[in-house]
């Protein structure tokens, strides 16, 4: 009983943590799209470097 209580519990911690993982990359993401926009990169550019879709570069111009 102890064991299952502990593998649910880390997994969890686990699924907690990849997504406080996942909202950084998403923020260091957009920061990079900012800056890029700042330097008048394209958006397709911006698209390839960062993984964000056209609408949503867009959305940040």
């Amino acid at each position: 009983m102890w064991t299952e209580i502990d593998r649910m519990a880390t997994e969890a911690f686990a699924r907690k943590q990849g997504k406080a993982e996942g909202r950084a990359e998403a923020l260091n993401q957009v920061k990079l799209a900012v800056a890029m926009i700042k330097n008048g990169s394209s958006v397709q550019e911006i698209c390839t470097k960062t993984g964000l879709t056209p609408e949503d570069v867009k959305a940040l111009q």
